[in-house]
């Protein structure tokens, strides 16, 4: 495959140590929720590895199951199956009890900056119940962390430690949130759709703030959002989800510019471009509805839209292959060069 074009390519932190191995490693993580109407698969087989201060976005459509691998990931849900290994450790082997030791070392930012916080707790409480719950320390100790916290998220301890969650905008409570994921000095943060919620132009505070915070607290992301243009340009490597499966990985300037699966092709052609000129990517038309997943199709769950789906596809579950160097994707029939030469109808 032929390198990406250095005018577009999206250039990876330096600070990505991957000679370090896996920080996080995620095999065959399986999640189901039994229903009267039967049984949903929410995320089907999922597996990755994210390196030592490495971003992996997560993206896809609506209910493709991002959300849910980052709780299955924090076992705020119990998966099925599957390990997800942080540090050497496989989370959804440990009891309760070994879990809360190790809670620190991964900690999540939910959604919601506003829901997420409690109304009736003050600021300092908020960011200092962590520290509290895990019984380290004194209670000196403990202010001074969630103090060092705040001033890292940009927020002055001394004018927001006795104010409640509602005298804040949402950006101030996102910071907050950020905070007290911080105050534990986790070795891996997952961010769902952390800035959706927010103004553009908070938005890329935030963006900026984790950034500046991964790589001076040598911080290893997974990152969840539906904006493809905001996870471009966090991500290092982007893992493409769709009804519960990974259905493409790849280094992020790579992926935008050489897809290999036609539903990554799909979710590219659909990204706004204001200027005419710069409209280089071919029309993408996919059929119909996303099936559900109360009854996913057989096969590669993608093929009763895919355009370029052919009888295998219907009957057996493509598999993760390297296309390129680093490039994977799980498709029978994939791109050959990416979306700009090839026309996936066809």
């Amino acid at each position: 495959m032929s390198t990406v074009p250095n005018s577009a390519e999206h250039v990876p932190s330096a600070d990505v140590d991957r000679a370090s191995g896996a920080v996080v490693s995620v095999r065959g993580l399986e999640q189901r929720f039994k229903m009267r109407s039967g049984t949903v698969h929410a995320v089907s087989q999922v597996s990755f590895d994210i390196a030592r201060r490495e971003t992996l976005g997560l993206v896809g459509e609506s209910g493709c199951g991002k959300s849910t691998t980052l709780k299955a990931m924090m076992r705020l849900s119990r998966p099925e199956s599957g390990e997800v290994v942080v540090n050497g450790v496989d989370w959804l082997a440990l009891s309760d009890r070994e879990l809360r030791h190790c809670r620190p070392q991964m900690q999540m930012i939910f959604q919601d900056p506003i829901a997420s916080l409690n109304p009736r707790r003050s600021v300092g409480d908020l960011v200092l119940e962590p520290l509290a719950i895990q019984g380290r320390g004194s209670r000196v100790e403990h202010r001074e962390r969630s103090e060092q916290a705040l001033t890292a998220v940009g927020l002055d301890p001394g004018d927001v430690w006795h104010r409640k969650p509602h005298e804040f905008s949402g950006g101030q409570c996102q910071r907050i949130s950020i905070a007290r994921a911080l105050v534990g000095n986790p070795d891996v943060l997952l961010c769902d759709e952390v800035v959706s919620a927010l103004d553009v132009s908070v938005q890329a505070q935030i963006l900026n703030l984790l950034e500046d915070l991964r790589s001076s607290r040598n911080l290893t992301i997974a990152f969840v959002s539906h904006d493809l243009s905001v996870v471009h340009h966090v991500a290092d490597r982007i893992a493409v989800m769709y009804l519960g499966r990974i259905v493409e990985i790849a280094p992020s300037g790579e992926l935008y510019w050489r897809p290999a699966h036609p539903y990554t092709a799909a979710l590219l052609a659909a990204i706004p471009e204001i200027d005419p000129s710069r409209r280089s990517r071919k029309a993408v038309v996919v059929r119909g509805e996303p099936p559900s997943p109360l009854d996913p199709p057989t096969g590669c769950r993608f093929h009763p839209r895919c355009p370029r789906a052919v009888d295998v596809c219907s009957t057996e579950v493509p598999v993760l292959q390297e296309a390129a160097d680093g490039h994977f994707v799980a498709c029978f029939r994939p791109l050959d060069d990416g979306w700009q030469s090839v026309d996936i109808s066809t």
